[in-house]
C-alpha cells in the first residue's frame, strides 16, 4: 500500500513530492524513501488508518494543498469527510452532513443525466471542464479531467 501511496502523491505533486527524496544528487534515493515508508506506515497503523481513509486523504489533497503535505496534514485529511462524503443545501451551507455512498442511487443519477453523444464518445465531459474552467467547475473536477486527459491523450 505504502509504494502505491508514494506512487499517488508523485502524480499528484510530480516535481515537488519527489525533491524530498533526493539525496545530494537529484536522485531519488532508496534509504530515503524507507524511512518515508516506514515512519507514514507506522503512523498509519497506531491511528488506525485504512485504504479507504488513504483514498479518502488523496481526494482531500487535491481540494486541500498546492504542494506536498506533511504526515500530520495527511492524517488530518485522512479523517476528514471529503467534498463528495458532505451534502450541503444550496442554500445553507453550514447544514453540511456526512454522506454514504449509495452506488444504486450513483448509478441512477448517472443514467439520468446521460445524452445521446455519451453513448459513442464517454469522455466528452474532459474537454468540457477544461475549456470551462475556472467558472464552470471545481478545481476537483478540474484536476480529474487533466489526469483523465493526460491518461488517454486527450488535446484541448
Amino acid at each position: 500500500m505504502m509504494q502505491v501511496l508514494f506512487d499517488r502523491l508523485d502524480g499528484i505533486y510530480p516535481r515537488s513530492w519527489r525533491s524530498q527524496f533526493e539525496g545530494a544528487s537529484p536522485e531519488i534515493t532508496a534509504q530515503n524513501v524507507q524511512n518515508w515508508t516506514e515512519v507514514w506506515a507506522n503512523a498509519f497503523e497506531t491511528r488506525g488508518v485504512t485504504p479507504h481513509m488513504v483514498a479518502r486523504g488523496l481526494g482531500n489533497c487535491l481540494d486541500s494543498y498546492d504542494r506536498p503535505p506533511s504526515l500530520p496534514q495527511f492524517l488530518k485529511v485522512c479523517s476528514t469527510p471529503g467534498r463528495d462524503e458532505l451534502v450541503a443545501p444550496l442554500d445553507n451551507p453550514a447544514l453540511a452532513y456526512e454522506a454514504k455512498f449509495n452506488p444504486k442511487l450513483a448509478a441512477k443519477a448517472a443514467e439520468a443525466v446521460k445524452r445521446p453523444e455519451d453513448e459513442t464518445d464517454h469522455l466528452r465531459w474532459v474537454p468540457k471542464i477544461l475549456c470551462k474552467y475556472p467558472n464552470g467547475h471545481t478545481s476537483y473536477a478540474y484536476k480529474a479531467a487533466l489526469e483523465v486527459a493526460k491518461e488517454r491523450g486527450i488535446r484541448v
